[in-house]
């Protein structure tokens, strides 16, 4: 049985059991409960009730000891994805067999939130649905990688317009791909903070194709042939992902995981040098959404504007804030860059936009 026959399966019974009770569970949660799903929930099972309330939004949380009755019973585990084999592990262990496993980056976790989202009207912007055309002589995708990419369990080829480059290459040990961030003008020795944003820059800065995309080596756009369709008419401006869903708001989920310090730093930096941006900040911070992993497919023309005016804002954060001792953290402008992809668009209504699907790609385990 496939993940989308089980979560059919899942959503025929009575309510929903979700494993998890953090971010990625209370997600899942809110969203199964809405249309159009309209699932009563049954109740979050964690590890252990020390730490945890009774109920959340209303629903119950129990603990492993208290969910035999949850054994055969369909159950989304939904957890982030370095905690999702040891959970499935030890719930098989413990008994449970029709477990369906939910993390914020696969497929499955994609699907479920795009059909919300189009069911409740959240894009603010007529969004085109999943239709592509592409000449592919005419588009560059470029799937970033680094030195220290995972292996993983699928053997993906690069397609005819994607190219694989390597991220820090001026940073790096080994050099892996023809392609390097590092040639040319470039900020390829800033990876550790601009993560893949060292490549959108290097790609703005030297290739010219007419339309021009990034991924990453674990996230690919899912571009089959029955879409490729409109692109080269003019039609559409740019294409990004199915948006990330915070329970709370994305202003205040980047304060409760990153800190206050910078989306303060980055709301002075549009302030100073962008105040026509402001009010679109403002509106995407206190919302709900935003585009992730800086992964979009843009005209020439598009992404030029768009570079032109997040790079001088990242750089004033970068001066502000300077290098973080915790590497994870020190990520801070790669992080900030998603927020200001979703920005950049709320500010350009005018833009047609494009929401496609892409596929994860998960990592051998070590």
């Amino acid at each position: 049985m496939d993940s989308r026959e089980k979560i059919r399966e899942a959503l025929g019974e009575d309510a929903v059991v979700i494993y998890g009770a953090g971010l990625m569970g209370q997600s899942l949660c809110k969203v199964l409960s809405e249309a159009p799903y309209h699932r009563d929930m049954e109740c979050f099972i964690v590890r252990s009730k020390s730490g945890n309330p009774d109920y959340i939004s209303g629903v119950r949380v129990i603990s492993m000891e208290e969910a035999a009755a949850y054994r055969h019973r369909p159950v989304f585990v939904a957890l982030h994805e370095k905690h999702i084999r040891d959970a499935v592990r030890e719930l098989n262990e413990a008994g449970f067999d029709r477990l369906i496993p939910v993390t914020f980056d696969n497929d499955l976790w994609t699907d479920i939130r795009e059909a919300w989202i189009n069911e409740n009207s959240l894009l603010p912007y007529e969004a085109v649905p999943s239709l592509w055309g592409m000449n592919e002589q005419k588009l560059h995708i470029y799937v970033v990688h680094c030195e220290f990419d995972k292996e993983l369990v699928e053997d993906i080829q690069d397609t005819a317009y994607e190219i694989s480059i390597q991220a820090g290459a001026a940073l790096a040990d080994h050099i892996y791909y023809e392609a390097v961030d590092d040639v040319g003008d470039n900020i390829s020795n800033k990876n550790g903070q601009y993560c893949e944003l060292t490549v959108l820059y290097w790609v703005w800065k030297h290739d010219r194709a007419e339309h021009i995309g990034i991924s990453h080596y674990r996230r690919r756009f899912h571009l089959d042939a029955a879409d490729l369709a409109v692109i080269l008419s003019g039609n559409i401006d740019m294409a990004v992902t199915v948006p990330i869903i915070n329970t709370n708001t994305v202003k205040g989920q980047y304060i409760k995981d990153h800190g206050k310090n910078e989306w303060d730093i980055m709301e002075e930096a549009v302030r100073e040098l962008s105040p026509q941006y402001a009010g679109a900040l403002e509106r995407v911070g206190n919302g709900s959404f935003y585009y992730a992993y800086n992964m979009f497919i843009a005209k020439r023309e598009v992404l030029d504007n768009y570079c032109e005016w997040l790079f001088p804002i990242l750089s004033y954060c970068e001066k502000k804030i300077g290098k973080k001792e915790d590497a994870y953290q020190n990520r801070y402008i790669g992080f900030l860059g998603e927020r200001l992809l979703t920005v950049y668009i709320a500010k350009h209504q005018e833009l047609r936009v494009a929401v496609v699907r892409k596929h994860f790609i998960e990592s051998k385990e070590k």
